[in-house]
């Protein structure tokens, strides 16, 4: 596969590094108010109501959303399209794995 160069516009890149920012800073604050924190629930229930409250699921599907877009959508011979295909290894979070 040869290397393709993309590119975005100034404005998406600064929305993605804004909420990267908020996102890393946070959760090192709260990795740190952790060893104050008496239990592990209540270092979880501080991280789900960060992520909540900032809406960071909706956020990070925004910053995929841009990041994919350059890419074909259109499915090759294997069925896939170029991401599906590159992200066909991937390992995700499972309730049985807990």
């Amino acid at each position: 596969m040869k290397d393709e160069t993309v590119t975005y516009s100034k404005n998406d890149i600064i929305k993605i590094l804004r909420d990267l920012e908020v996102l890393v800073v946070s959760t090192d604050r709260i990795g740190s108010a952790y060893a104050d924190r008496e239990s592990e629930e209540e270092y979880n229930a501080m991280f789900v109501r960060f992520f909540d409250e900032l809406s960071f699921n909706d956020k990070l599907a925004e910053v995929r959303h841009v990041l994919s877009e350059p890419f074909p959508y259109e499915a090759g011979d294997d069925g896939m399209d170029e991401l599906e295909r590159n992200f066909q290894d991937l390992k995700f979070w499972s309730e049985d794995e807990k």
